[in-house]
């Protein structure tokens, strides 16, 4: 099935995911033993990214003792196991194979009879944790724990709402961060946060000169404003650069010359925060900051000012981009999807 924004959807029956000595690239594989899920549904996106899915049908129920329907445990056992077992083979910069875990949440589809329109999936909690879980399917129900899964990562076409036609939505999720004990797992390594300095009445004249000069060493944000636009914590703590538009002389408008590497991403409350942290202090404020840490600084080389003056404007987008643009509306806007 293919939209008009160019998302192809794959529905598949009892693929078959073989062993293999010799893996081809762009395909996904079984290192152990052959596996065969009962529907795999497959997302493609227009810059041919992907994202994949499992359900498996059940035809039986745990009961939990207290009348609520459950999956068998080794139902929802088996789920785990698809997930851990399928590598998809991707292409190196060097040319060598590079492994990555492509499913992104397995789930059991199983008889169980839930009021779902005045209770919670018991699974739900598990299902945005882990991404693994079950929904309930009967014949003649509106399954509706089942459609508003698939509405949210896709839209609903009866209202003719869609979802933006990119995957960044899918990778947000707390299930899709866990990563292997010791290590940290993020979908951009060049994530920049491209925001203006804010007011500078009362503040140290210091403060100002150094991001003139690009010698900044902190820069703060409102939690509060990243919560607005839905932007997610662990997306916060992704963040490696930092452009900060300031004036410039006489400009009307808010200029950005330098993109910083950012050393560390946390919140702290504006209170304790100190003047060299933040421009002045402000003992009676305890609501929450993004405090950033600020390393090396490399001056762009082209200046581009920052529209709309009097607002507080700021995006993800990425530095590789950031170097070349020309204008703010030339930056791509990275998680913009799930604002």
């Amino acid at each position: 099935m293919e939209r008009a924004d160019g998302i192809k959807i794959r529905l598949a029956h009892e693929p078959v995911f073989r062993r293999t000595n010799d893996p081809s690239f762009g395909k996904i594989y079984s290192w152990t033993t052959v596996q065969k899920p009962d529907i795999f549904l497959e997302a493609t996106f227009p810059d041919k990214e992907r994202v994949q899915w499992i359900f498996d049908a059940k035809y039986r129920i745990a009961d939990d003792g207290k009348g609520t329907d459950y999956a068998p445990d080794d139902a929802i056992n088996q789920m785990h196991r698809y997930r851990d077992a399928l590598i998809y083979i991707n292409q190196a910069n060097d040319g060598e194979p590079e492994k990555s875990r492509p499913i992104l949440g397995a789930f059991v589809l199983y008889p169980g009879w839930f009021d779902e329109a005045n209770t919670i999936n018991p699974y739900q909690d598990a299902i945005e944790a882990v991404g693994i879980g079950g929904f309930p399917l009967l014949p003649g129900r509106a399954n509706q724990w089942l459609r508003d899964f698939l509405e949210a990562r896709f839209g609903n076409p009866a209202k003719i709402t869609y979802t933006i036609p990119e995957p960044d939505q899918y990778f947000v999720g707390e299930s899709a961060r866990i990563g292997t004990m010791g290590m940290q797992l993020a979908r951009y390594s060049d994530l920049t946060l491209a925001a203006p300095l804010g007011p500078m009445k009362g503040r140290d004249k210091d403060y100002l000169q150094r991001f003139k000069e690009g010698t900044a060493g902190w820069y703060h944000i409102r939690l509060s404003a990243t919560e607005k636009k839905s932007i997610a914590r662990h997306v916060m703590r992704e963040v490696r650069y930092c452009a900060i538009a300031v004036y410039h002389g006489g400009e009307a408008e808010r200029i950005i010359t330098h993109i910083y590497e950012v050393k560390s991403v946390r919140l702290v409350k504006r209170c304790d925060m100190t003047i060299t942290q933040a421009g002045k202090v402000d003992s009676g404020n305890d609501k929450e900051y993004w405090l950033l840490e600020l390393g090396y600084a490399r001056p762009l080389a082209q200046s581009f000012s920052m529209k709309g003056l009097r607002l507080f404007r700021f995006q993800l987008t990425n530095a590789k981009e950031l170097l070349v643009a020309k204008n703010w509306d030339d930056l791509p806007k990275r998680y913009a999807v799930v604002r």
